[in-house]
């Protein structure tokens, strides 16, 4: 009897759950064009990152992503030219080729996305990720 009982409330949790009706938001652009990028890995494994958005704000994010501090602004036309060049280097399907040590770059522009988590330093996306950098120190010192 106990069996029967549990079997009946088991299959009646597992049809109330199926029947929960979410929301379907993919559709939907919630964010603006942007960048994010950063490095991160080593002994502590330890993310510095960034993220550059098309009205050109720039801000610092913690470990896991999420946008801690703001660091300035470069323009909105210089940012969505930064952007742009992303776009073009960067892969649709993830390039994952990551170290010990590494940087990555993940690029949102309209519903087109492209990614690269590397360590080659001779690459073109070690080539966007140093400009990328350059922009962050140079708004940074002022």
């Amino acid at each position: 009897m106990f069996f029967k009982t549990f079997l009946l409330l088991f299959v009646l949790g597992i049809i109330a759950c199926g029947s929960v009706k979410t929301k379907d938001t993919s559709n939907n652009k919630t964010t603006q064009d942007s960048i994010v990028f950063g490095e991160g890995g080593g002994f502590t494994g330890t993310v510095l990152a960034w993220t550059l958005k098309s009205n050109g704000d720039i801000d610092s994010l913690n470990t896991w992503l999420i946008p801690v501090a703001k660091i300035g602004n470069i323009g909105s036309k210089k940012a969505q030219e930064i952007i742009s060049e992303a776009a073009k280097i960067l892969p649709s399907v993830p390039y994952e080729k990551p170290d010990n040590m590494y940087q990555f770059i993940r690029v949102y522009q309209g519903d087109n996305s492209g990614a690269a988590t590397f360590t080659e330093r001779d690459s073109a996306y070690y080539r966007l990720y140093q400009k990328l950098k350059n922009v962050v120190d140079g708004v940074a010192v002022k």
